[in-house]
């Protein structure tokens, strides 16, 4: 739960270099070479595991785990996208909050 709360926050939405990693540079490094993208991906794994080891032992942790942060990120990068000051920011973090609060709590 603080997890979410942390990432989902305007906080983290107004610290792009200095929140998530993953948030920040998911563009560049989807237009980068292999190697790049091999970095990125073990910071990624990273995330996935922190989250998995948050969530419920069962069949489906790793794939819940994958979900809750890929609509974490791209709720992040989303809410980022938008000026900051606008209700369509607060509402994309707000929603994604309680959905993955839903969602942590559920699985």
């Amino acid at each position: 739960e603080d997890l979410l709360t942390g990432y989902l926050s305007e906080a983290a939405r107004n610290a792009p270099g200095k929140a998530c990693p993953i948030a920040a540079l998911a563009g560049d490094a989807a237009r980068a070479d292999e190697a790049v993208k091999v970095v990125f991906a073990k910071g990624l794994e990273e995330m996935i595991t922190a989250v998995s080891d948050r969530l419920p032992e069962n069949l489906s942790r790793r794939s819940d785990a994958i979900d809750l942060v890929t609509r974490m990120v791209g709720a992040l990068i989303l809410s980022r996208a938008t000026p900051a000051k606008t209700s369509l920011s607060s509402e994309i973090l707000a929603t994604a909050l309680r959905s993955g609060l839903e969602t942590s709590h559920s699985v």
